[in-house]
């Protein structure tokens, strides 16, 4: 082991643009491992930031043949606010994709509306 350490000093040492490739190449792997771990820590592994998070869920309708659809009506949500098997706290929301300028929601191009373009919902206490 100490024979493979000092032969690979002494390659580095004859060829310094061998030994800046490699140790860029290390350098850019850990790089990107990292990232990508920090971004699967935050996004998978870690529980959502809010209390009970075990007990938030996500209510999806289903259509006649029994496939999941992914939007509900605004008088679907306020079926379900006033509905028998009550939720502690209910929240809706629009999915859109905003950009200076524009949204998925929009028919064309138009003036932004905010300087902080945000398409969450505060959530809805049921009563």
């Amino acid at each position: 082991m100490l024979g493979d350490i000092r032969y690979a000093l002494r390659t580095f040492a004859k060829r310094p643009s061998y030994a800046v490739a490699a140790i860029a190449t290390l350098a850019l792997g850990i790089t990107v491992n990292t990232v990508v771990f920090s971004l699967i820590n935050s996004l998978l592994l870690r529980p959502m930031p809010v209390r009970d998070a075990g007990r938030v869920v996500r209510v999806y309708p289903v259509d006649a043949d029994g496939r999941r659809r992914n939007l509900f009506s605004y008088p679907d949500y306020l079926d379900y606010r006033q509905s028998p098997a009550r939720f502690e706290t209910l929240a809706a929301y629009v999915p859109a994709e905003l950009t200076a300028g524009r949204s998925t929601l929009d028919r064309g191009v138009v003036e932004p509306r905010s300087t902080r373009p945000s398409s969450a919902r505060t959530p809805v206490k049921s009563k």
